[in-house]
């Protein structure tokens, strides 16, 4: 690159703490810029941020006029997107262009990984629900990915007994991450789409951890229909995901991160934020029975826990 522009460029990103000038001419890592370097993960999510997200919103008019959600009646097809037009795949970002393209789909992963910290940290729904009300009960990961969720739960409570369920088989995936503990977890991997009912029949908790946001209402209210018909009446559902606030409840740093997140849900995949309405109204659509227990918000964390019971 000529070094005219790439100072250019360069100073511009030190005005936005990334890079810092040592010394006139020289440059370094700051602590945002370092990250990029040493974190395998934060790469994946700004890649798939930049390349996938951020391409697709130009498109979003444009995928208005075509039919995509916003205000024009539709069954929220994953197809039906921004996304969908910036890559010209009609089966949408899950089904089509990760399916198609391993290597994004191996970079959604690591990005996924890498939102188990900060905010999003994996020890919320670890150590913010009552796990040990299932004592040697089995607990379902449904729409698991390789298990890093399950690991991080069975890890603070080993009595319990976990199925990880993936459409993609990466059960290697959570021999890898399994080998790696010193105490083996009770844990094993299942091929299974959650757009078909549940194999899983005498499970003690159903947990989807930001599965449900993915989906726009006609395709959420399936995977949870899929789990009520099965499930034993004793049987939950537990949901890690963001329950919308009334405006100024919550910092407004955190405000405008949910606020872009369903941006991102609407124009990427069809998928929304829900309020705690509708979320109601979501569990009204897929399953009359279902109705929600609680909701906790764990300190620090974007996302709720919300509990699911069947009630007759």
């Amino acid at each position: 690159m000529p070094l005219g522009p790439l100072k250019r460029v360069v100073r511009h990103l030190m005005l936005n703490h990334l890079f810092t000038e040592p010394a006139p001419g020289q440059i370094a890592h700051s602590e945002a810029s370092r990250i990029l370097v040493t974190e395998p993960g934060m790469t994946s999510w700004l890649g798939h941020n930049y390349d996938e997200v951020f391409r697709s919103f130009g498109l979003f008019p444009e995928a208005l006029k075509r039919g995509s959600s916003g205000g024009v009646a539709d069954d929220g097809h994953p197809g039906k997107t921004a996304t969908a037009l910036a890559f010209d795949q009609p089966r949408g970002f899950f089904g089509g262009l990760l399916a198609q393209e391993p290597w994004r789909a191996q970079r959604f992963a690591g990005a996924m990984h890498a939102m188990t910290r900060g905010s999003h940290d994996h020890s919320y729904l670890a150590n913010g629900y009552d796990w040990e009300q299932y004592k040697g009960g089995l607990v379902v990961d449904v729409g698991g990915s390789s298990g890093f969720q399950s690991i991080a739960i069975a890890t603070a409570h080993p009595d319990l007994h976990f199925v990880v369920q993936d459409i993609e088989d990466l059960g290697s995936k959570l021999e890898e991450h399994v080998s790696a503990l010193s105490q083996r977890p009770k844990i094993s991997f299942q091929v299974h789409d959650f757009f078909k009912p549940n194999p899983e029949t005498s499970a003690d908790v159903y947990f989807l951890r930001h599965i449900i946001h993915d989906w726009s209402d006609s395709y959420a209210s399936k995977i949870l229909r899929n789990i009520a018909s099965v499930m034993k009446p004793t049987a939950k559902i537990v949901i890690m995901d963001i329950v919308v606030p009334e405006k100024g409840v919550l910092p407004w740093h955190t405000d405008r991160m949910i606020s872009f997140m369903d941006l991102q849900m609407m124009v990427v995949v069809n998928g929304k934020e829900r309020t705690r309405q509708e979320w109601d109204e979501l569990l009204a659509l897929a399953d009359p029975r279902l109705k929600i227990v609680s909701v906790k918000q764990p300190q620090y964390s974007v996302a709720s826990i919300i509990e699911i019971g069947l009630v007759e």
